[in-house]
């Protein structure tokens, strides 16, 4: 996790009500980046996405961006 996003996160993380994260990478994997930026937020996420550089043109990357901008819509009650 990049040092502007942790210091955002542990500064203003008890400010933010939900959360989703999401990365872009070279073709590495995001290991404990979203661990990472769940402590710092103390914020379990409603969604996440990591997309390796390799995936960004793939067919199946639209498909996961339409994931997680669906699990980001309000739940009916």
């Amino acid at each position: 996790m990049s040092s502007p996003v942790r210091s955002y996160l542990s500064q203003h993380g008890k400010e933010i009500k939900a959360t989703a994260f999401f990365c872009t990478m070279g073709d590495s994997n995001p290991g404990k980046t979203f661990p990472e930026m769940e402590a710092c937020s103390g914020k379990k996420p409603r969604a996440t996405l990591d997309l390796q550089g390799s995936r960004i043109e793939s067919e199946d990357a639209e498909a996961m961006v339409k994931a997680f901008a669906d699990a980001l819509k309000p739940q009916d009650p």
